[in-house]
């Protein structure tokens, strides 16, 4: 309670500090920056758009990929064009020889949709000849194609006949918000009204434009645009952050803040290491551990109530046979779900694995990698790959508790990937991905990250001195989901924030984004409410919930943060993680660092309060409730 106090008055009073600093800027800045947006995107035009090819709707048969003409691979629009889907990159000058379009064609073929972006250069007009723009008419003919031009609208007839490009955008200049905003439009993020200021040819007259009028997908924009002030929140989250980060809570963290569709708050702190090697960037990826259980787990499980396949009320043997004739055999899907069904805590499963003098038993782990023994614990030790079967025999064979009460559990959570394979005939992370991280667009929530991403990219866990000897990195950090092979219902997921709050909005959207209904609204609701309050169990289907009295509460008691509205629901992760979303305000708070490393014994992230309170400085920010503290 002491440090507490100490790190919430340190924290008041380096905030109060941070924010007159940072009000010394021009009070309308944000004003003016929302009026430029505005205006700007007014300016976009959207000049074609055969068969509504844009917004892009169904991401998960999409191979897309954006050629940028005149401009790197990595640029404004480029860049803002990666958070919506997996895309490949290419780039190209308009005065490269013919062989070199010619190749670039070639590439393309394997590619069903293309994003063409010319970056008009105002100083040196492009030279296209004949055959160029032949190519990129037969390049956009063997795809459903994109062609943007940033550039003044009369560059559009220089430009000759682009007869197969489906959709045509025009913008005024290469600058910043141009390019993130149309960037946006493509994928319904940003709506598109824009009319044409002059006539450029008969088809093209004056205040001609397509209209998109529909946001389907988060827009990235400043906290203002959905009623925070941006002073206030970046003077307490950094005076949070800086006090954490000054105590070693851990060696970095993200925040991003989500508001009715906007994500208005991303930002990056520390590092990934102590050594300070490797600042945290927003695309870092992270071990999610317990986020698992409900960006994985309760989502798979919300698809098969959705199409009739589970009965929440019915007895979980029906389904997992093996459960028949044992103490667990009237447990139903409800009380599982709950954590009301008495199940142990936990299970050490990795304890077997070794003799009491603590060397490995061969018939489990062998020094050398085959066939037989291909899990990977360490670079000289590898777990038989059937020890699944042993894990499931364990949770079936340890006794009930007597009491049938709340007790967090995470033994079901091993069985429902084997159940999701069961009844859709997919394994977990194949039917994950069909059902909802691909039409997403979501490319970073996988088990056993290393195999998908360079290691610099995913943020390092915990210096393992007892089971795996090694610095875990890539790999699963929980014990459990590791001894069967890194791909848990309980935990094993990695992911970014942002693919994160794509999925949280989803939920917030009642079962809709991107255009596509990914759940029932029923469904959504009924997984999202407290089902046992008469147990004193808060807890809804896989989901948390917010503390009973939770609004009551002072900071130090409340879970998550005492401004949070009942209906509000997410989860935390042992590794350092957090998501949230309230469908009474719109807010999705998402919260990634990695406070085991190098030891899980650092709880300074639960004494120091950090997530709560940066999660209540999220309500605190919005500006009607500052009005009224100021009144």
């Amino acid at each position: 309670m002491i440090r507490y106090f100490i790190f919430s008055v340190f924290t008041i009073f380096l905030g109060v500090i941070i924010y007159f600093a940072l009000a010394e800027e021009k009070p309308n800045s944000r004003k003016d920056y929302l009026i430029k947006r505005e205006n700007i995107q007014n300016s976009i035009v959207l000049v074609r758009n055969e068969n509504d090819l844009l917004p892009f709707k169904s991401l998960e048969n999409k191979q897309i990929a954006c050629i940028s003409i005149n401009e790197t691979i990595s640029n404004p629009f480029t860049e803002r064009l990666n958070k919506y889907s997996q895309i490949e990159h290419f780039s190209i000058n308009t005065n490269a020889k013919l062989q070199d379009w010619k190749e670039l064609s070639s590439k393309l073929k394997n590619y069903n949709t293309l994003i063409i972006a010319l970056h008009w250069n105002q100083k040196q007009e492009p030279d296209f000849s004949r055959q160029v723009i032949q190519i990129l008419n037969k390049m956009a003919k063997q795809s459903e194609a994109v062609f943007v031009l940033f550039g003044n609208d009369e560059n559009f007839i220089k430009l000759g006949t682009l007869v197969n490009f489906k959709s045509v955008f025009l913008a005024q200049n290469t600058d910043l918000l141009n390019q993130e905003l149309t960037a946006e439009m493509i994928f319904g993020a940003t709506k598109v009204t824009g009319k044409l200021k002059n006539e450029i040819s008969v088809n093209l007259p004056k205040d001609f434009g397509i209209d998109l009028p529909t946001q389907i997908r988060f827009s990235y924009t400043i906290p203002e645009a959905s009623g925070l002030d941006s002073e206030f929140l970046n003077a307490k989250i950094d005076s949070i952050a800086q006090t954490a980060l000054a105590q070693k809570a851990f060696p970095g963290f993200q925040v991003l803040v989500a508001k009715d569709m906007n994500v208005v708050f991303h930002k990056t702190y520390g590092f990934h290491t102590f050594e300070q090697k490797q600042p945290v960037l927003p695309t870092d990826i992270y071990d999610l551990a317990s986020v698992t259980k409900v960006a994985a787990a309760t989502f798979a499980l919300m698809k098969l109530y959705d199409n009739q396949e589970i009965d929440l009320n019915d007895r979980f043997s029906n389904t997992w046979t093996d459960w028949k004739k044992t103490d667990k055999e009237k447990l139903t899907w409800r009380e599982l779900l709950t954590h009301q069904a008495g199940l142990k805590a936990w299970i050490p499963f990795w304890t077997e694995l070794f003799d009491k003098k603590g060397n490995p038993k061969k018939e489990f782990l062998q020094k050398d990698s085959s066939e037989l023994f291909s899990i990977k614990l360490n670079d000289s030790l590898f777990l038989i790959n059937t020890y699944k079967k042993i894990v499931l025999q364990k949770i079936k064979e340890e006794k009930l508790n007597k009491e049938r009460k709340y007790l967090y559990s995470c033994l079901s959570f091993y069985i429902y990937p084997e159940i999701v394979k069961q009844k859709s005939g997919l394994d977990f992370e194949n039917f994950l991905n069909r059902e909802f991280y691909k039409p997403l667009g979501i490319n970073t929530l996988k088990f056993n990250a290393y195999q998908h991403f360079p290691l610099q990219r995913i943020v390092p866990t915990e210096r393992d001195t007892f089971f795996r000897k090694t610095q875990i990195h890539g790999t699963v950090h929980d014990e459990g989901a590791m001894v069967i092979g890194g791909v848990s219902g309980n935990a094993g997921l990695f992911g970014t924030a942002n693919d994160l709050a794509i999925l949280m909005q989803m939920l917030l959207n009642k079962g809709t984004y991107g255009g596509k209904q990914f759940l029932k609204p029923q469904t959504i609701d009924e997984f999202t409410r407290v089902q046992f309050p008469e147990n004193d169990n808060r807890r809804a289907l896989g989901f948390d919930k917010p503390v009973f009295g939770n609004d009551t509460l002072s900071l130090d008691q409340a879970y998550p943060a005492p401004a949070v509205s009942k209906n509000s629901f997410g989860h935390s992760g042992f590794t350092g993680t957090f998501i949230w979303a309230d469908p009474d305000t719109g807010i999705i708070f998402i919260f990634l660092s990695n406070r085991v490393f190098p030891t899980r014994n650092n709880s300074l992230i639960y004494s120091l309060n950090i997530r709560s309170s940066i999660h209540q400085a999220i309500y605190e920010s919005s500006i009607k409730n500052l009005k009224k503290v100021h009144k």
